[in-house]
């Protein structure tokens, strides 16, 4: 449940592009020298269901019911290089829950893990994934607008 009413999450379609996008986009300006580049390194975005249907991954998204049906949520997976699936564009709007879907879908793949990379400067996220029983695993050095330095997580099902 949400403030207002409850939440459908279903998967996503190429035509939640622009919200999904307004979405992350909000995120991003949390979070001092966060740029959203588009183009360089997110482009999927502008079409998330057939992006992720060709990498054979998933994307959802959380969508209001009430107040306009806007979109609350989103996340998404996708077959990770090391085996199990690699959790990708976890980005909530206050009070929508995502994690439970890429959870079972690892389970229902027989995935043994699931990873995910985040920027350092998102602490809560850090948090959150912490206390969903998932460890910090490495780091990495992004060279994009944003100079993101990110975290990697994992945990093993």
């Amino acid at each position: 449940m949400v403030e207002g009413g409850a939440i459908l999450l279903r998967d996503a379609g190429n035509a939640d592009a622009a919200a999904i996008i307004e979405l992350i986009a909000a995120a991003y300006a949390e979070y001092p020298g966060c740029v959203l580049d588009l183009e360089a390194d997110m482009p999927e975005l502008k079409a998330p269901a057939s992006s992720y249907a060709q990498i054979a991954g998933k994307f959802w998204v959380a969508q209001g019911v009430a107040e306009a049906a806007r979109i609350l949520g989103c996340v998404a997976c996708q077959p990770a290089p090391e085996g199990g699936l690699e959790l990708e564009k976890l980005y909530v709007a206050r009070g929508a829950r995502l994690l439970d879907l890429v959870e079972a879908e690892a389970v229902a793949r027989q995935a043994g893990a699931i990873a995910l990379w985040t920027d350092t400067r998102f602490e809560a996220a850090h948090a959150f994934y912490a206390a969903r029983g998932f460890r910090r695993t490495g780091q990495r050095r992004l060279d994009d607008a944003s100079k993101s330095v990110e975290t990697s997580f994992r945990k093993d099902l």
